[in-house]
C-alpha cells in the first residue's frame, strides 16, 4: 500500500488536473485494492484532497491540497 501512495502522489505531480481513483490505478499500473487503500490512506492522512468535480459514475476525483487551492 505505501509503495501505490508514493505512486499515486508522483502520478498526480505529473497530471494537469484531478485524478479519478481509476485513472491513478491505470497511471501506475497497480492493483485496484492497493491503490484504493493508498488514496484513502492518504486523504485521511491530509496528503490528497477530494475535489468538487464529479465525474460520470460519481466519483470524485483527488488531487494534492497545494494544487486544489
Amino acid at each position: 500500500v505505501q509503495a501505490a501512495g508514493l505512486a499515486a502522489k508522483g502520478a498526480l505531480a505529473d497530471a494537469t488536473g484531478p485524478m479519478s481513483r481509476n485513472d491513478l490505478r491505470s497511471a501506475t499500473g497497480l492493483a485496484r485494492a492497493d491503490v484504493y487503500a493508498a488514496i484513502a490512506t492518504l486523504i485521511d492522512a491530509g496528503e490528497l484532497v477530494e475535489v468538487n468535480a464529479k465525474r460520470k459514475g460519481g466519483a470524485w476525483p483527488v488531487w494534492t491540497p497545494e494544487r486544489a487551492h
